[in-house]
């Protein structure tokens, strides 16, 4: 709590009394109440994200983020499953560094260095999050077979990022292939690296991202995952999303028959957008992972926004080897979000969390 604390008190510092060198603050508060309504059982999570951009000097920023979690009961009491129930869900813990580290913008060119994770750096679209089930987003063909800092866990990287022109983006990410939430253990290197790297498209109607993810896996082999992701707006209501995503390598898969695939994933879902503050969306996913493990999840979410308030109530039906279950879950957001442009500077962009 005491680093907590002190954390806290040097961001309010930061944004109170050096206001001309902050580029950016957010602060974002979540809580859900979640039922399983097969097995009859309650649980509560919640998650504080927070965080401040500082100006150093022409181009350069201290990028700062941390987390704060709450859960009731530990992963897989809800639900019995090695995918969580929902991306808020996290072990307890007072304080977790998110991202720390000095980014460089060189023309069209951005470097970083310092901590991070895959959500900030590649699966930050707002039609990813909207739903709330965990797979949507980071793939779990990526975090499931391989150490990669995905939430809650971070690692040390170093990235950059080349914006070619208004439409094309290709970045590229080395990670420290032992991932952690704890602060002690971050400057610490180990299993050797990962490198992750995406080219992105993206204009007004729709945005589509190919990536790879190439170390070593779980099993202690050389492997490699591929992912794709595409967004398509079809008018100002409708938005299509189509996922998916395979694992290469390693011998897993052996025990699905599948001597060369570890892990496969595809989803496909659709949001429909009434008005500003009313929105509706549906998702499907299917994935098959190591030991023959498969699972099927069905999303079904309504999002009701105002101001600085969300309210989410999400249905999701799940079912694995054995058994279906069906989950309701309560989702409250609070989100704050502030960017100051330096004086005839474009207004900056505050990474999606």
């Amino acid at each position: 709590m005491t680093r907590l604390l002190a954390f806290f008190l040097l961001w309010l510092a930061a944004v109170a009394g050096g206001a001309q060198r902050v580029a950016a603050w957010y602060v974002i508060v979540t809580g859900e109440e979640q039922y399983n309504a097969t097995s009859d059982r309650w649980n509560f999570t919640s998650l504080l994200d927070y965080g401040v951009d500082l100006r150093l000097w022409r181009g350069a920023q201290l990028n700062v983020g941390a987390l704060t979690s709450y859960i009731q009961h530990e992963e897989g009491y809800l639900l019995p499953s090695p995918l969580a129930v929902s991306n808020v869900d996290a072990p307890t813990s007072p304080f977790r560094i998110a991202v720390l580290g000095l980014s460089q913008q060189v023309g069209p060119v951005s470097l970083f260095a310092g901590v991070s994770n895959t959500v900030i750096n590649y699966f930050a679209d707002p039609e990813l999050a909207f739903f709330v089930g965990p797979p949507h987003g980071i793939q779990p063909t990526l975090s499931y077979n391989f150490d990669i800092a995905t939430y809650p866990t971070a690692a040390l990287a170093a990235q950059a990022t080349w914006q070619i022109d208004t439409a094309w983006r290709l970045r590229a990410t080395l990670y420290n292939g032992a991932a952690t939430d704890r602060l002690s253990q971050l400057p610490r290197l180990g299993q050797g690296a990962l490198l992750m790297a995406a080219v992105n498209r993206h204009d007004a109607r729709r945005t589509t991202e190919a990536g790879v993810l190439t170390g070593r896996g779980k099993g202690d082999d050389m492997a490699a995952a591929l992912y794709a992701y595409h967004i398509e707006h079809l008018s100002s209501r409708w938005c299509l999303i189509g996922e998916a995503g395979a694992h290469i390598g390693d011998n897993k898969g052996q025990a699905m028959g599948l001597p060369e695939a570890a892990a496969a994933n595809a989803a496909l879902g659709g949001i429909y957008t009434l008005n500003e503050r009313h929105s509706l969306g549906l998702t499907t996913r299917l994935g098959v992972f190591d030991e023959g493990y498969a699972n099927t999840q069905m999303e079904l979410t309504y999002q009701y926004s105002r101001n600085f308030l969300t309210l989410q109530p999400v249905l999701l039906i799940d079912h694995d080897n054995t058994a279906w279950n069906a989950v309701g879950m309560l989702r409250l957001t609070l989100a704050i979000e502030r960017a100051y442009p330096e004086v005839g500077m474009e207004k900056p962009k505050i990474s999606d969390k």
